[in-house]
């Protein structure tokens, strides 16, 4: 008797199953040569300090043949906490492409996050599933602002950014992530910040950054006078090549150019070939040319508020104070 295909939710006796179709699906796509492995299962889809993923998984007679993750967030608006989901880790089997998998486990997958009370999507998709993402219907920004430095133009060429396997770089034992200094500072400066941006709850720092299995971030304290501010980065390697992202900014706003100094600075130590940060109106990291950065518009976003009144605020790159430590693979 044949047995019809079922969406559901994953289970834990999914794991290897799960993990096998991600692996053989984006082992040539992705940037690192990291595989998912048991550690990842857990850092990913059980133990963020937001609560556990909304992970669907398509049955086809106990074959797993498709998987869409709803990765929770937590955001901060004016005093306000909204609940989010990030979709990432999707892959369909090719045997079983181009019958609508992605849409219906996306569908449940919607459903069961307003079951469970979140307010918005937002995703960084790539050109493949970005049109898969603009049919759920999601309001696409446009591609997110970075400014990058190439301190060793010999070593490489602007085209050729973000798009070789990384392999893991180990930070000097000076830059170790210091977490409770890091809440410390999240907890001076959280407040009523007119800007859509990271709720960085107790144990954020911790799970986001110190847990990660399979990247290690470091950081970089300023301090200006009575102000504080931790730039946290992570360095990848592609051969003899480094290069150097600063994917999160936390603590009080700084002079910008005590802010460059230091992402400059830190980057000259770690001889990287270039350094990187996203655009973000609340650190004042815009117009970063006359520091010798150069712009770059990589990675889509979309957003889709579920229910949210006045969405439009969330639609639009001017609302949001953009860290790359929001994107699942940075």
């Amino acid at each position: 008797m044949e047995k019809k295909l079922k969406i559901r939710l994953a289970i834990e006796s999914d794991k290897d199953k799960v993990l096998d179709l991600l692996n053989s699906v984006f082992e040539k796509q992705q940037r690192s040569q990291n595989t998912r492995d048991e550690l990842y299962w857990n850092w990913k889809f059980r133990n963020s300090v937001f609560g556990p993923s909304i992970l669907t998984v398509a049955d086809d007679g106990g074959k797993i043949v498709g998987v869409d993750h709803l990765w929770p967030w937590e955001l901060c608006f004016k005093g306000e906490i909204l609940k989010a989901v990030q979709p990432c880790d999707a892959a369909v089997h090719e045997d079983y492409r181009g019958q609508g998998l992605f849409k219906q486990m996306r569908k449940f997958g919607l459903d069961v996050a307003v079951s469970r009370g979140f307010q918005m999507v937002f995703n960084f998709p790539n050109e493949n599933s970005l049109p898969g993402n603009r049919s759920t219907g999601a309001t696409y920004l446009g591609k997110i602002t970075w400014w990058v430095r190439i301190l060793k133009p010999v070593h490489l060429a602007l085209d050729k950014l973000f798009h070789l396997k990384a392999e893991k770089f180990t930070l000097p034992e000076e830059y170790q992530i210091d977490c409770e200094f890091l809440d410390q500072l999240a907890q001076r400066v959280s407040g009523e910040v007119n800007l859509i941006q990271i709720h960085r709850k107790a144990g954020f720092h911790q799970w986001r950054y110190k847990n990660h299995p399979s990247r290690q971030y470091g950081m970089t304290v300023v301090r200006v006078g009575l102000k504080q501010m931790a730039l946290i980065f992570t360095v990848e390697q592609h051969g003899a090549r480094l290069e150097m992202v600063v994917v999160d900014v936390v603590g009080d706003e700084c002079p910008k150019k005590n802010l460059i100094q230091a992402v400059v600075q830190t980057a000259k130590r770690l001889d990287v070939d270039f350094v990187a940060l996203m655009s973000n109106k609340l650190f004042g990291l815009e117009r970063l040319w006359t520091h010798g950065f150069i712009k770059k518009s990589l990675k889509n976003m979309v957003v889709l508020p579920l229910g949210l009144g006045n969405h439009g605020k969330f639609c639009s790159f001017e609302n949001w104070s953009m860290v790359a430590g929001l994107h699942d693979s940075i």
